[in-house]
C-alpha cells in the first residue's frame, strides 16, 4: 500500500498508484479503509491533473474512500481535504472536496457538527471564488453546513447567514436581522462556529451601528454558553476583533450621536469583551464585573469635556 501511495507523487506512475489503491479500497471495509487515509491529500490534488484519466481516477478514489468511512471518522478524514479547500487549489480539487463535505453534512449532521469550526472559514472564502462552478458548490456546502449547527434558534436565519457571506453589501442588513434573533436554547460550539464569518465581517465594517449589533449578538450568545469549552470558536478572531473595537472606539465619537448618547455603544463592546474574558467565572462574578464596566463607561460617556 505504501508503494502505491508513493507513486501518486510521480506523474508517470500516478495512474498505476491510483489503480492499485482503488483495488484495495474496493475490497476494504469501514475499518480497514482507514489505512488508505494517507492517500487522500495526494488524490485530491491529482483530481486537477491535466490527464483526464488520472483526474477521474483520483476523484473516484477519494469519493470511494469517504463512502466506506464511518460517520465518526469525520475528525480524522475530513481534515485531509484541507488542501482542496484552499484558495490556491485548482477548481476540480475544490469541487471534489466541497461535494464530499456537502454529502457528509446531509448524511451525518451530528458527526459534522464538531467540524464546523474549521470548515466554515475556508468554505466561506470559496463562496467568492472566481470560478462560478466552485462558488455554486461552496454555497451548497455552506447551506448544508449551517443546517448541522443543531441550534433551533438559528433555523430561520440560515438564508441570512448565507447571504452575508455572498457579498459585503449584504453584511449590514444581515447583522441587523441576526441581532433580532432571540436565543433560548443553550448555545454550543457548532452554533457559534456558523456565525463566525458573519460576525467577523460585521466587526470589520465601518458602520458603528453594525459593530455594535455584532457585539450585542456575541454578548447574548456568551450568556447562554454553559460550558466554557463550547465558547472556543469565539476565542480566536472574534475575541481579537471585539477587543480591537473596545480599544479603538473613542467615547467622544460615540457620544456625538443622539441615538446612542444615553446608551453608549462602547458599553456593548465592553460587555461582550467582559463575557468572553470571564466565561470561566461564576454567573454572579460575571454579572458584578459587567455592572462595574457598564457604570464606568456610563460615567465616562456622560462626563462633560474638560476645559
Amino acid at each position: 500500500m505504501d508503494g502505491f501511495i508513493a507513486k501518486l507523487s510521480d506523474k508517470k506512475a500516478a495512474a498505476e498508484g491510483l489503480a492499485g489503491l482503488a483495488e484495495i479500497v474496493s475490497g476494504a471495509d469501514s475499518k480497514s479503509v482507514v489505512n488508505v487515509y494517507d492517500a487522500i491529500p495526494a488524490a485530491v490534488e491529482l483530481a486537477s491533473d491535466k490527464d483526464k484519466k488520472v483526474a477521474t481516477a483520483a476523484t473516484e478514489l477519494v469519493k470511494s474512500i469517504f463512502e466506506k468511512s464511518l460517520p465518526w471518522s469525520a475528525s480524522a478524514a475530513l481534515p485531509l481535504l484541507k488542501g482542496g479547500l484552499e484558495m490556491k487549489a485548482k477548481a476540480p480539487s475544490k469541487e471534489v472536496a466541497l461535494e464530499i463535505v456537502e454529502k457528509w453534512c446531509k448524511e451525518f449532521p451530528l458527526a459534522i457538527a464538531r467540524e464546523i469550526e474549521w470548515l466554515v472559514v475556508p468554505i466561506s472564502f470559496l463562496m467568492n471564488d472566481i470560478k462560478a462552478s466552485v462558488k455554486a458548490k461552496a454555497r451548497d456546502a455552506m447551506v448544508a453546513l449551517v443546517g448541522c449547527s443543531g441550534n433551533k434558534d438559528l433555523e430561520h436565519f440560515g438564508a441570512t447567514i448565507i447571504k452575508a457571506q455572498e457579498s459585503l453589501k449584504n453584511v449590514n442588513d444581515c447583522v441587523e436581522e441576526l441581532a433580532g434573533c432571540i436565543f433560548v436554547q443553550n448555545v454550543e460550539a457548532p452554533a457559534l462556529a456558523v456565525l463566525i464569518p458573519v460576525l467577523a465581517r460585521g466587526l470589520n465594517e465601518r458602520s458603528e451601528a453594525t459593530q455594535r449589533r455584532c457585539c450585542v449578538i456575541v454578548d447574548n450568545m456568551c450568556k447562554l454558553v454553559d460550558d466554557p469549552r463550547e465558547g472556543a470558536p469565539l476565542l480566536g478572531e472574534i475575541e481579537k476583533l471585539v477587543n480591537k473595537r473596545a480599544m479603538r472606539c473613542p467615547i467622544q465619537m460615540v457620544a456625538r450621536s443622539p441615538s446612542v448618547r444615553t446608551r453608549p455603544s462602547r458599553k456593548w463592546v465592553r460587555l461582550a469583551s467582559m463575557w468572553l474574558r470571564t466565561s470561566k467565572l461564576s454567573l454572579k462574578t460575571r454579572v458584578a464585573l459587567a455592572k462595574v464596566s457598564l457604570k464606568r463607561n456610563w460615567r465616562s460617556a456622560t462626563r462633560p469635556p474638560s476645559r
